[in-house]
């Protein structure tokens, strides 16, 4: 007469169970990954939505760089910092403005709509260089030019060696000396 589970059953309860752990440890991380692939899809429809489309774009150097034009007038280009695009402008002061200026609103390379620098180390004369070429391509001659943050950093580098090519500065919080004898701080904020 037997009083409970053989041996063997025991046995076969055990790995059922086991089973069963080792289910949900590949459903759990499944069901995470579907929530995270499912958020990042709401996200980025909700952003196409809300920002604008891309606007133009110039090649320059093999650089793809993605700018946004509105207005005649003098010229005024302008450069967002870090982690920013030309959307930084684009829904802020642009529209204003462009009633009176020629506004070029630009991704700095690597941001935005805009490509990263193929094969060179960026710094902040690369990206003006190639910003700078880019409006001469363009055919604006000695325009202002505004940066907010780390491209203040980027139009003093550009004023120093281009002084000819720009008509002024505007620098908005920008980011324009060393701290404590270090190089200026710019491109490690990438």
């Amino acid at each position: 007469m037997s009083f409970g589970p053989t041996l063997n059953q025991i046995e076969i309860r055990r790995n059922a169970l086991m089973d069963v752990d080792a289910l949900w440890l590949v459903l759990v991380p499944l069901a995470i990954i579907a929530l995270l692939l499912l958020t990042s899809a709401l996200v980025l429809s909700i952003n196409r939505k809300r920002l604008p489309r891309a606007c133009e774009f110039v090649v320059v150097q093999g650089t793809k760089l993605h700018y946004c034009q509105k207005g005649s007038g003098p010229p005024v280009v302008m450069l967002h910092g870090s982690n920013g695009s030309s959307n930084d402008f684009r829904l802020s002061i642009m529209d204003e403005l462009s009633k009176d200026f020629q506004v070029l609103a630009f991704d700095r390379p690597g941001h935005g709509y805009s490509q990263k620098v193929p094969g060179r180390q960026e710094s902040c004369a690369v990206h003006g260089d190639l910003v700078r070429e880019a409006w001469k391509s363009l055919g604006l001659e000695r325009p202002i030019v505004v940066g907010h943050s780390s491209a203040g950093a980027v139009l003093m580098d550009m004023a120093v060696r281009h002084p000819e090519d720009v008509s002024g500065l505007v620098i908005l919080s920008g980011v324009v000396h060393s701290f404590e004898g270090n190089e200026v701080p710019v491109m490690g904020l990438y």
